[in-house]
Protein backbone atom coordinates (compact mmCIF):
# COMPACT_ATOMS: atom_id res chain seq x y z
CA UNK A 1 0.00 0.00 0.00
CA UNK A 2 1.52 3.50 -0.63
CA UNK A 3 1.06 6.50 2.21
CA UNK A 4 1.28 10.26 1.52
CA UNK A 5 3.83 12.07 4.26
CA UNK A 6 2.72 15.48 4.99
CA UNK A 7 6.52 16.98 6.22
CA UNK A 8 6.34 20.55 3.90
CA UNK A 9 5.79 22.95 7.22
CA UNK A 10 8.90 25.35 8.50
CA UNK A 11 8.41 23.86 12.35
CA UNK A 12 7.97 27.27 13.82
CA UNK A 13 6.89 26.12 16.94
CA UNK A 14 10.27 24.06 17.42
CA UNK A 15 12.23 26.75 17.06
CA UNK A 16 15.35 27.08 17.38
CA UNK A 17 15.85 23.92 16.60
CA UNK A 18 14.23 23.88 13.25
CA UNK A 19 15.94 27.33 12.08
CA UNK A 20 18.61 25.27 10.15
CA UNK A 21 16.96 21.70 9.80
CA UNK A 22 13.63 20.55 8.88
CA UNK A 23 11.64 18.95 12.01
CA UNK A 24 11.09 15.23 10.39
CA UNK A 25 15.06 15.58 10.07
CA UNK A 26 15.76 15.98 13.59
CA UNK A 27 17.26 13.42 15.16
CA UNK A 28 15.44 11.78 18.38
CA UNK A 29 16.87 9.17 19.76
CA UNK A 30 19.20 7.35 17.42
CA UNK A 31 17.02 8.07 13.72
CA UNK A 32 15.56 11.18 11.94
CA UNK A 33 12.38 11.68 13.51
CA UNK A 34 10.55 10.69 10.43
CA UNK A 35 12.27 7.68 10.35
CA UNK A 36 9.98 6.20 13.08
CA UNK A 37 6.52 6.88 11.08
CA UNK A 38 8.37 5.35 8.02
CA UNK A 39 9.03 2.51 10.30
CA UNK A 40 5.36 2.62 11.71
CA UNK A 41 3.99 2.35 8.25
CA UNK A 42 6.49 -0.48 7.35
CA UNK A 43 4.73 -2.65 10.08
CA UNK A 44 1.58 -2.53 8.51
CA UNK A 45 2.62 -3.49 5.30
CA UNK A 46 3.01 0.03 3.41
CA UNK A 47 5.86 -0.65 0.59
CA UNK A 48 5.76 3.26 -0.77
CA UNK A 49 5.98 5.99 0.85
CA UNK A 50 6.08 9.59 -0.63
CA UNK A 51 7.19 12.50 1.47
CA UNK A 52 6.26 16.06 0.45
CA UNK A 53 8.55 18.24 1.69
CA UNK A 54 9.15 21.60 1.40
CA UNK A 55 11.44 23.98 3.75
CA UNK A 56 15.05 22.15 4.06
CA UNK A 57 14.24 19.63 1.40
CA UNK A 58 17.66 18.13 0.60
CA UNK A 59 18.41 17.96 3.97
CA UNK A 60 15.57 15.91 4.83
CA UNK A 61 16.32 13.57 1.36
CA UNK A 62 19.64 13.31 2.71
CA UNK A 63 18.76 12.49 6.40
CA UNK A 64 15.89 9.62 5.07
CA UNK A 65 17.68 8.27 1.45
CA UNK A 66 15.61 6.51 -0.77
CA UNK A 67 14.52 3.10 1.69
CA UNK A 68 16.22 0.84 3.66
CA UNK A 69 16.40 -2.98 2.60
CA UNK A 70 13.46 -4.97 3.23
CA UNK A 71 11.82 -1.52 3.75
CA UNK A 72 9.73 0.64 1.94
CA UNK A 73 10.55 2.55 -0.87
CA UNK A 74 10.58 6.74 -0.61
CA UNK A 75 10.57 9.10 -2.97
CA UNK A 76 9.57 12.52 -3.01
CA UNK A 77 7.47 15.74 -4.01
CA UNK A 78 8.69 19.25 -3.39
CA UNK A 79 6.68 22.36 -2.49
CA UNK A 80 7.88 25.64 -4.30
CA UNK A 81 5.57 27.67 -1.92
CA UNK A 82 3.48 26.33 0.98
CA UNK A 83 0.53 23.94 -0.18
CA UNK A 84 -1.03 23.77 3.06
CA UNK A 85 -2.63 19.90 4.03
CA UNK A 86 -4.61 19.57 0.49
CA UNK A 87 -2.33 20.70 -1.72
CA UNK A 88 0.23 18.45 -1.73
CA UNK A 89 -2.01 15.91 -2.60
CA UNK A 90 -2.64 17.61 -6.31
CA UNK A 91 0.99 17.78 -6.29
CA UNK A 92 1.35 14.02 -5.52
CA UNK A 93 -1.50 13.31 -8.04
CA UNK A 94 0.12 15.50 -10.78
CA UNK A 95 2.94 13.68 -11.13
CA UNK A 96 1.66 10.97 -11.32
CA UNK A 97 2.36 9.37 -8.39
CA UNK A 98 -0.82 8.32 -6.36
CA UNK A 99 -2.62 5.16 -6.67
CA UNK A 100 -6.26 4.69 -6.46
CA UNK A 101 -6.08 4.55 -2.58
CA UNK A 102 -3.66 5.97 -0.46
CA UNK A 103 -3.01 6.71 3.34
CA UNK A 104 -2.19 10.79 4.09
CA UNK A 105 -0.41 10.93 7.21
CA UNK A 106 0.51 13.94 9.19
CA UNK A 107 4.60 14.17 9.53
CA UNK A 108 4.48 15.26 13.29
CA UNK A 109 2.50 12.36 15.17
CA UNK A 110 4.17 9.64 17.12
CA UNK A 111 1.97 6.80 17.16
CA UNK A 112 1.55 2.97 17.21
CA UNK A 113 -2.01 2.98 15.71
CA UNK A 114 -3.29 0.42 13.79
CA UNK A 115 -3.71 1.67 10.73
CA UNK A 116 -4.36 -2.14 9.02
CA UNK A 117 -8.04 -1.68 11.20
CA UNK A 118 -8.36 1.90 9.61
CA UNK A 119 -7.96 0.72 6.12
CA UNK A 120 -10.42 -2.86 7.01
CA UNK A 121 -13.03 0.16 8.09
CA UNK A 122 -12.54 2.36 5.15
CA UNK A 123 -13.21 -1.07 3.11
CA UNK A 124 -16.61 -1.68 4.78
CA UNK A 125 -18.33 1.40 4.58
CA UNK A 126 -16.88 2.02 0.90
CA UNK A 127 -16.06 5.60 1.73
CA UNK A 128 -14.60 7.91 -0.32
CA UNK A 129 -12.37 9.09 2.83
CA UNK A 130 -11.97 7.73 6.69
CA UNK A 131 -10.26 9.52 9.36
CA UNK A 132 -8.32 7.86 11.95
CA UNK A 133 -10.24 9.23 15.30
CA UNK A 134 -8.56 8.98 19.13
CA UNK A 135 -10.10 9.65 22.29
CA UNK A 136 -8.19 12.69 23.97
CA UNK A 137 -8.62 13.59 28.36
CA UNK A 138 -8.91 16.91 27.40
CA UNK A 139 -11.41 17.25 24.95
CA UNK A 140 -11.38 21.34 24.92
CA UNK A 141 -8.10 21.66 23.62
CA UNK A 142 -9.12 20.08 20.00
CA UNK A 143 -11.20 20.33 17.03
CA UNK A 144 -13.56 17.36 17.70
CA UNK A 145 -15.17 15.43 15.29
CA UNK A 146 -19.33 13.79 15.87
CA UNK A 147 -20.04 11.16 14.12
CA UNK A 148 -23.14 8.65 13.96
CA UNK A 149 -22.60 4.68 15.30
CA UNK A 150 -22.24 3.83 11.68
CA UNK A 151 -19.14 6.06 11.92
CA UNK A 152 -20.22 8.33 9.03
CA UNK A 153 -18.97 11.73 9.82
CA UNK A 154 -21.52 14.36 10.91
CA UNK A 155 -19.44 17.52 11.81
CA UNK A 156 -16.46 18.97 13.01
CA UNK A 157 -16.44 21.52 15.79
CA UNK A 158 -13.49 23.42 16.17
CA UNK A 159 -12.91 23.76 19.94
CA UNK A 160 -16.35 24.62 20.63
CA UNK A 161 -17.95 26.11 24.00
CA UNK A 162 -17.21 23.11 26.81
CA UNK A 163 -21.24 23.46 27.33
CA UNK A 164 -21.67 21.94 23.81
CA UNK A 165 -19.14 19.09 23.78
CA UNK A 166 -20.72 15.78 23.64
CA UNK A 167 -17.58 13.89 22.03
CA UNK A 168 -13.85 13.20 22.89
CA UNK A 169 -12.85 12.37 19.44
CA UNK A 170 -10.15 14.14 17.02
CA UNK A 171 -8.54 13.85 14.29
CA UNK A 172 -4.88 11.72 14.88
CA UNK A 173 -3.58 12.88 11.26
CA UNK A 174 -4.05 9.91 9.50
CA UNK A 175 -6.54 8.95 6.96
CA UNK A 176 -7.37 6.60 3.87
CA UNK A 177 -8.50 8.12 0.34
CA UNK A 178 -9.91 7.31 -2.62
CA UNK A 179 -8.69 9.07 -5.51
CA UNK A 180 -11.62 11.28 -6.36
CA UNK A 181 -10.88 13.26 -3.17
CA UNK A 182 -8.15 15.35 -5.11
CA UNK A 183 -11.03 16.01 -7.30
CA UNK A 184 -11.56 18.64 -4.42
CA UNK A 185 -8.98 20.05 -4.31
CA UNK A 186 -7.75 23.12 -6.20
CA UNK A 187 -4.29 23.25 -7.87
CA UNK A 188 -1.47 24.85 -7.45
CA UNK A 189 -2.76 26.67 -4.35
CA UNK A 190 -2.87 26.15 -0.50
CA UNK A 191 -5.24 24.05 0.79
CA UNK A 192 -6.51 22.41 4.25
CA UNK A 193 -7.55 19.41 4.05
CA UNK A 194 -9.37 19.66 7.82
CA UNK A 195 -10.77 23.34 6.88
CA UNK A 196 -11.62 23.10 2.99
CA UNK A 197 -11.67 19.06 2.23
CA UNK A 198 -12.72 17.09 4.57
CA UNK A 199 -16.39 19.80 5.26
CA UNK A 200 -17.31 19.46 1.78
CA UNK A 201 -17.65 15.26 1.69
CA UNK A 202 -19.65 15.74 4.86
CA UNK A 203 -22.26 13.30 3.84
CA UNK A 204 -21.05 12.44 0.58
CA UNK A 205 -18.81 9.50 2.09
CA UNK A 206 -16.71 10.21 4.86
CA UNK A 207 -16.10 8.08 7.87
CA UNK A 208 -14.34 8.45 11.05
CA UNK A 209 -13.26 5.27 12.69
CA UNK A 210 -11.91 4.85 16.47
CA UNK A 211 -8.47 3.69 17.24
CA UNK A 212 -6.53 3.25 20.61
CA UNK A 213 -2.97 3.25 21.38
CA UNK A 214 -0.34 5.26 21.46
CA UNK A 215 -0.13 8.74 20.29
CA UNK A 216 1.07 12.18 20.89
CA UNK A 217 1.58 15.40 18.46
CA UNK A 218 5.42 16.44 18.49
CA UNK A 219 4.91 20.29 17.87
CA UNK A 220 6.79 22.39 20.61
CA UNK A 221 10.21 21.83 22.11
CA UNK A 222 9.98 21.34 25.84
CA UNK A 223 6.15 21.50 26.50
CA UNK A 224 6.32 19.62 29.78
CA UNK A 225 8.73 16.95 30.94
CA UNK A 226 5.79 15.23 31.19
CA UNK A 227 4.87 14.97 27.26
CA UNK A 228 8.71 14.10 26.85
CA UNK A 229 8.72 11.20 29.15
CA UNK A 230 5.27 9.53 27.04
CA UNK A 231 7.35 10.90 24.15
CA UNK A 232 10.17 8.34 25.21
CA UNK A 233 7.88 5.43 26.54
CA UNK A 234 6.13 5.90 22.76
CA UNK A 235 9.20 5.41 21.12
CA UNK A 236 10.59 2.40 23.62
CA UNK A 237 7.17 0.61 22.85
CA UNK A 238 6.99 1.79 18.75
CA UNK A 239 9.48 -0.53 16.93
CA UNK A 240 11.39 -4.14 16.88
CA UNK A 241 14.35 -3.04 17.50
CA UNK A 242 15.99 -3.72 20.95
CA UNK A 243 18.84 -1.18 20.77
CA UNK A 244 17.08 2.02 20.11
CA UNK A 245 14.16 0.20 22.66
CA UNK A 246 17.07 0.17 25.23
CA UNK A 247 18.24 3.66 24.55
CA UNK A 248 14.73 4.96 24.66
CA UNK A 249 14.24 3.77 28.12
CA UNK A 250 17.44 5.62 29.68
CA UNK A 251 16.74 8.66 28.21
CA UNK A 252 13.05 8.65 29.72
CA UNK A 253 14.81 7.30 33.10
CA UNK A 254 17.34 10.56 32.82
CA UNK A 255 14.45 12.72 31.77
CA UNK A 256 13.39 11.52 35.19
CA UNK A 257 16.31 12.84 37.22
CA UNK A 258 16.31 15.92 35.76
CA UNK A 259 13.71 18.47 34.17
CA UNK A 260 14.62 19.64 30.57
CA UNK A 261 16.40 23.55 30.23
CA UNK A 262 13.06 25.23 29.34
CA UNK A 263 11.71 23.74 32.67
CA UNK A 264 14.60 24.97 34.75
CA UNK A 265 13.90 28.42 33.11
CA UNK A 266 10.76 28.76 33.24
CA UNK A 267 10.16 27.68 36.89
CA UNK A 268 12.84 30.67 38.71
CA UNK A 269 10.72 32.95 36.46
CA UNK A 270 7.63 32.20 37.79
CA UNK A 271 8.22 32.29 41.98
CA UNK A 272 10.00 35.68 41.18
CA UNK A 273 7.52 37.47 39.88
CA UNK A 274 4.95 35.86 42.16
CA UNK A 275 6.99 37.37 44.76
CA UNK A 276 7.11 40.78 43.40
CA UNK A 277 3.44 41.25 43.34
Amino acid sequence: MQALILAGGEGTRLRPLTLTMPKPAIQLVDRPFLRFVIDWLATHGVDDVIVASGFGAEELQTALGDGGEGGPSISYITEDEPLGTGGPLHLAFDEGALEERFLVLNGDVLTDLDLGELVRAHESTGAVATLALYRVEDPTAYGLVRRTSGGEVLEFLEKPDPAAIDTDEVSAGAYVMERQVIDLIAPGRTVSIEREVFPRLVGRGLYGHGLSGYWIICRRAGTSLRDELRRARGLASMGPARSWRRRASILARRWRRRRSSSVRWLRPLRRRSARAR
